[in-house]
């Protein structure tokens, strides 16, 4: 556990400083809207979008504790032969 926090004690730090970077502004195109917003805007919505998806799609995709705790069936000693 404290390894967990220790690493992203780093992945913070070391996003901090690629956002302090990047601090010019920039041209953003949706569809036919046109806006200007700083880079670091746009770095930390698309950083936090991220994170969201990987929570939410991590969450579809992680087998629930009752799949977990299911009894498989073991295999036949004699299995039926194929031909």
């Amino acid at each position: 556990m404290k390894t967990k926090i220790i690493l992203f004690m780093i992945i913070v730090v070391l996003f901090t400083y690629f956002v302090t970077q990047n601090t010019e502004n920039v041209d953003i195109y949706v569809f036919f809207w046109k806006y200007n917003i700083s880079k670091i805007i746009l770095i930390v919505m698309i950083g936090f979008v991220g994170v969201l998806l990987g929570l939410i799609l991590g969450s579809i995709f992680t087998p629930s504790k009752k799949d977990k705790n299911k009894k498989t069936i073991p295999p036949a000693d004699n299995p039926l032969p194929l031909a």
